[in-house]
This record gives C-alpha cells, structure tokens and sequence, in this order.
C-alpha cells in the first residue's frame, strides 16, 4: 500500500529511451496534470487526502499512449515478437515515411506527433492516410 499523499512522477514512473529525447516532454505532462489536479482540488477546497490514487491512474492513462508511441519504434527491431498492433504501425509507419520525405505537410504533422505536441491520431487523418495507403501498392515489406 503506497502512502496516501506520495505521488512518483518522471522517471519515477516511467523511463523513455534517451535516444528519442522524449523523456523531459512526458516529465512536463505529467507535471501539468498534476498542476490541473491540484488547481481543481483547490478550487473545490479540498484537502490532499486521496489526490494520489487519483492522481497515478489518470497518469496510468497518460502514459498508455505516450508509452505506445516512444516503443513502437523500438519493436520494429524484433520483428518476430511484435504484437499485431505493432506490425500493423511497423507496416503503416514504413509507408508513411517515403510519403514524409517528400510532403512537408506529411512531414509536418509526423514531427509534431515524434516530438509529443500532436496527437498520433493526426497521422491517421483522412489526407494523411489516402497519401500512406497508396504507397501500399508501390512498396514491398
């Protein structure tokens, strides 16, 4: 049982590969939500207690997409012990670079998402993935 007002955040948590630099950005999300939190229970003219229960499964969700994100690049090294969901963003991730390279809208809207001031979900945008799919008939695995 974790004492009721200890809250862990950063590496604490959760510890991203350094080579991608996305550590320091999770660090200040997880700092904001905490801040939000903290804002709302003042606000409201509530105490501490129970803030950190609350507090680490809202971070559990944060950290969910964030996580997915930072490793799915590093999954690609083992390709025989990738989850479907990992082949499936290997194969559309690989389409969308050879469109990237060339369209600086593409481009654009991959460097937000990497850089984690963008949500993945951008990448699936309806411009973005007529652009990606139709590369799936030029472009051998």
């Amino acid at each position: 049982m974790r004492p009721d007002r200890l809250i862990a955040i950063g590496d604490a948590v959760c510890v991203f590969n350094p080579v991608y630099g996305q550590g320091l950005t999770v660090a200040a999300m997880e700092a904001e939500l905490l801040h939000r939190m903290l804002a709302r229970r003042s606000a409201a003219g509530k105490q501490l207690d129970g803030l950190a229960g609350g507090f680490q499964k809202r971070l559990g969700r944060l950290l969910f997409g964030l996580w997915t994100l930072s490793t799915n690049s590093d999954l690609m090294w083992n390709p025989d012990r990738q989850p479907l969901g990992a082949r499936f963003a290997h194969w559309y991730n690989t389409r969308l670079f050879h469109v990237a390279v060339k369209d600086a809208a593409v481009w654009s809207r991959f460097a937000r998402v990497v850089n984690m001031v963008a949500s993945p979900a951008t990448l699936f945008h309806p411009t973005v993935a007529l652009k990606v799919l139709s590369t799936a008939f030029t472009l051998r695995d």
